[in-house]
């Protein structure tokens, strides 16, 4: 009987190693598929990639505030983020402010540096 409940657990552990590989892949192939679309619509928007792009490691409330979907309590948050964690290294990190959502950071990405 104990051989059987081992052989059991074993099943379980194998399933759950199995299941959870396959979410692993699963979400790096939308991860992929999403930077693909992205790529296009960077390339497909008609803004400058360089110019008058605002710095989020120094940009004030005000300047943050007048980007899109951006308002002050949002520019507050970026400001206390960059205060208590330091410059952020990627655009991208600007995901960890508590509040950016994908989308939002998607309507900013290209109006936006960390130089």
């Amino acid at each position: 009987m104990k051989q059987h409940a081992s052989s059991q657990n074993a099943t379980k552990v194998l399933f759950c190693v199995i299941v959870c590989s396959l979410v692993v892949l699963l979400s790096s192939c939308v991860q992929q598929s999403r930077k693909s679309v992205q790529k296009n619509q960077t390339q497909e928007t008609s803004q400058p990639q360089n110019s008058a792009r605002i710095n989020i490691n120094i940009a004030t409330k005000e300047e943050l505030a007048k980007l899109p979907a951006i308002g002050e309590e949002m520019a507050e948050r970026i400001i206390e983020h960059r205060n208590r964690y330091g410059r952020f290294q990627r655009v991208e990190h600007i995901l960890l402010v508590r509040g950016m959502s994908d989308k939002k950071f998607r309507s900013i990405e290209n109006l936006i540096t960390v130089e």
